[in-house]
């Protein structure tokens, strides 16, 4: 707020159908934990002067006084998901920006709170910026490879792990969504350049990522930190895909019955994700470039895992 100078969330979803929605899956006995999303592709980020105690006070505010519908028995959002990326740009020309590492530790520190609190935490990364192929570190986005090489992996060094009100150790993060349809996405070279297929490589991308990588984290002076060895753990995995507006423009589109094959095969060598993510709901039902269906992948990657049946 420019006039307090207090945090002030803007912004999101309809809040009324997010309740329907809520509502509808409650009738249908299907548990769902809702997650509200901060960030994201070219968004304002947050103001890094703002204390973590306050963001996470305005967040629990805003989920009870803006967000929640008591006469719909919908109490607000389980949590936050973070998205830190590219933007926002001064002009149409621009094609990279840097993230502070004042964000990096507004984030992590936030993050710790609202896990210390018993809030369900989660973050997107595209693949470069948590890439277990290279040691490299750098905070610059954009949309050319190599670019913002293991930028969230700073978040996984530093703030990995919250102490609980009851003293218990837990990860911070509960889930790390790892974007393979980044535009010239390490996977897009490796599936549609290199001919590697999604089976083989999206094994390997899940050993390598739970049994870590060493980053230099001394190569950025800004940082504070030595090099250090990270790592997800399998439980934390996700792998983020892309439904029918994909395909094009150097973004990566694997079809559900190659992830199917892929999923199985980890599922059987016990390297499985934690599960997958897609973007966007606003684009079910488009055909994919080359292909002749509309994708639904809400309902292929529900068929792939089994997570629920009618």
């Amino acid at each position: 707020d420019p006039v307090s100078g207090d945090p002030k969330i803007q912004g999101g979803p309809d809040f009324e159908c997010v309740s329907n929605i809520v509502n509808a899956l409650e009738r249908e006995s299907l548990k769902t934990t809702h997650l509200i999303n901060f960030g994201g592709f070219g968004a304002r980020q947050i103001d890094t002067s703002m204390a973590p105690a306050a963001i996470l006070s305005e967040f629990k505010e805003w989920n009870r006084k803006v967000v929640s519908r008591p006469q719909m028995h919908f109490d607000g959002f389980d949590g936050i998901d973070w998205a830190i990326e590219a933007g926002p740009f001064n002009s149409t020309s621009q094609q990279t920006s840097t993230v502070s590492v004042g964000l990096l530790d507004l984030v992590g520190r936030t993050s710790q709170l609202a896990k210390r609190e018993g809030w369900v935490v989660t973050m997107n990364a595209w693949m470069s910026s948590l890439d277990p192929t290279t040691p490299q570190f750098n905070r610059q986005f954009g949309d050319a490879p190599g670019q913002a090489h293991n930028s969230h992996a700073y978040l996984l060094a530093a703030y990995d792990t919250t102490t609980t009100k009851d003293k218990h150790r837990v990860q911070t993060f509960d889930f790390v969504s790892v974007s393979l349809f980044e535009p010239h996405s390490l996977a897009l070279q490796a599936i549609m350049e290199k001919e590697i297929s999604p089976r083989d490589y999206l094994a390997k991308l899940v050993n390598d990522l739970t049994n870590g990588w060493v980053v230099q984290f001394s190569a950025d002076p800004f940082i504070g930190i030595g090099d250090k060895t990270v790592r997800l753990h399998q439980s934390q995995v996700v792998l983020g895909v892309a439904n029918g507006w994909a395909g094009k423009d150097s973004i990566l589109y694997v079809q559900p019955s190659r992830l199917k094959v892929a999923y199985d095969r980890m599922e059987r060598k016990k390297l499985h994700p934690r599960g997958f993510m897609f973007w966007g709901i606003g684009q079910e039902g488009l055909i994919p470039p080359g292909h002749h269906k509309p994708v639904y992948m809400a309902k292929e990657l529900n068929s792939i895992m089994g997570v629920r049946w009618w």
